[in-house]
Parts: structure tokens; C-alpha cells; sequence
């Protein structure tokens, strides 16, 4: 629970929201895998992406970083 606290606190103290009403999306799960699907477990790029959706499985072999996700967004809101 500390932990957790300490994380609230650094986002609040970024002037940031700790528990946002909305996620800016601004890229599509498609997107995502097209432009960085190749990168392995570990790999990272500077790349900043916004993606909202629901995770349905968690393939947890440590091979794969992209799980299969479902783009799951209320009726009339549509990414950035």
C-alpha cells in the first residue's frame, strides 16, 4: 500500500492526474503492432503512444510483448 501512495503522490506532485477520467489515445492497436511489433522482450524506443483498450488474455511465456488486446471504446468517442 505504500508503494501505491508513493506512486499518487509523484503523479500528483507532476501535476499530474492520478486516476485520469480519459486516456489520450493516439494510436490504434493495429498501429501499435505495425510500428513496433518486431521489438522483443525488453526492447525499448523513445516512442511515447496512448492506447486504451481491454486486455482479454496474458500470454505469460516471456516471449511475447505485444498481448492480444480488444479495442473496447464507448459509443460515439473515437481516437485521436
Amino acid at each position: 500500500m505504500q508503494v501505491r501512495r508513493a506512486k499518487r503522490q509523484q503523479l500528483l506532485d507532476s501535476d499530474r492526474e492520478a486516476y485520469p477520467v480519459t486516456v489520450p489515445v493516439t494510436h490504434t492497436l493495429r498501429q501499435v503492432r505495425t510500428e513496433w511489433g518486431h521489438l522483443g522482450t525488453g526492447e525499448e524506443t523513445q516512442d511515447a503512444v496512448g492506447v486504451a483498450g481491454r486486455v482479454v488474455f496474458v500470454r505469460n511465456t516471456g516471449n511475447w510483448p505485444l498481448p492480444p488486446c480488444r479495442l473496447v471504446m464507448a459509443p460515439g468517442c473515437k481516437p485521436c
